[in-house]
């Protein structure tokens, strides 16, 4: 039976990304005693990423049980490890941006997105705080909307079409929590602050 090119694809992409994670965690603090800790961290977070991304563009679905790996991981780290991580910061974030996808979900009755899009929000919330929670909103939406708008005008989408949103989430995390405090400065520029 012919392997789908599904396979290779997320093989290769799974490697770069633990590779760029492993250069990344080196580069933070090569002497750092924590770097294992700090790298099955992020090699954990992004390995439910990857899984959310696929499960999200061929089921249409966010599976619960990455969602509390995710949680689990980070609230773990984020308490024991992480410096930065500011419960009530992190809790607010999550709260506020979950509020505020059950509301579009509600308010567009489930058409505009899914409530497995909401339970990730609580997630990315959770995972970047306040700051780069609004970089990453901001990415999220920009990214969707851009391809919608470009797969409408290719004729390979209409304005029923179902899109997944998880994968921009997704790619808006990611952007977020490594760029987030550059692009934090350039948003503080754009809107003369």
């Amino acid at each position: 039976k012919k392997l789908s090119m599904q396979y290779p694809l997320i093989e290769i992409i799974t490697g770069v990304l633990y590779l760029g994670v492993g250069f990344f965690i080196n580069s933070v603090n090569p002497t750092d005693s924590r770097n294992l800790i700090a790298l099955t961290y992020w090699l954990t977070i992004v390995s439910c990423l990857l899984v959310i991304t696929v499960a999200d563009l061929k089921y249409h679905i966010i599976p619960d049980e990455m969602l509390v790996i995710l949680l689990f991981a980070t609230l773990l780290f984020g308490l024991l490890y992480d410096p930065t991580f500011l419960i009530w910061d992190r809790l607010s974030s999550a709260f506020i941006l979950f509020s505020f996808f059950l509301l579009l979900v509600l308010i567009t009755r489930g058409r505009g997105m899914g409530l497995g899009d909401v339970k990730y929000s609580f997630f990315m919330g959770l995972f970047l705080g306040s700051k780069k929670t609004l970089i990453g909103f901001y990415v999220a939406f920009l990214t969707g909307a851009l391809l919608s708008l470009i797969l409408m005008i290719g004729g390979r989408a209409k304005m029923k079409s179902i899109i997944p949103f998880g994968p921009f989430l997704v790619f808006a995390t990611l952007v977020a929590s490594i760029y987030g405090d550059s692009l934090w400065i350039v948003f503080l520029r754009i809107v003369g602050l």
